[in-house]
């Protein structure tokens, strides 16, 4: 298990669940119906980069627990 990969994937990974929970709370996050009308462009944009922080973190967080195989 790589070390500092897992604590790289687990800090990103708090990262966006901040970030999105931060949005939330900030009333950013919306309802579908309403969110094309009332959601400006850098709102959207955190949105994203909130979800594709989750992201990588889940998948260096996995990445870490995987050992690379050597069957050539």
């Amino acid at each position: 298990m790589d070390s500092r990969l897992l604590a790289s994937g687990v800090g990103t990974t708090g990262l966006g669940v901040a970030v999105l929970l931060g949005l939330a709370a900030n009333g950013v996050v919306r309802q579908p119906a309403s969110a094309s009308e009332q959601t400006m462009p850098a709102e959207f944009l955190a949105i994203g980069i909130g979800f594709l922080l989750v992201v990588v973190g889940v998948l260096a967080t996995f990445l870490a627990y995987v050992e690379p195989s050597m069957n050539g």
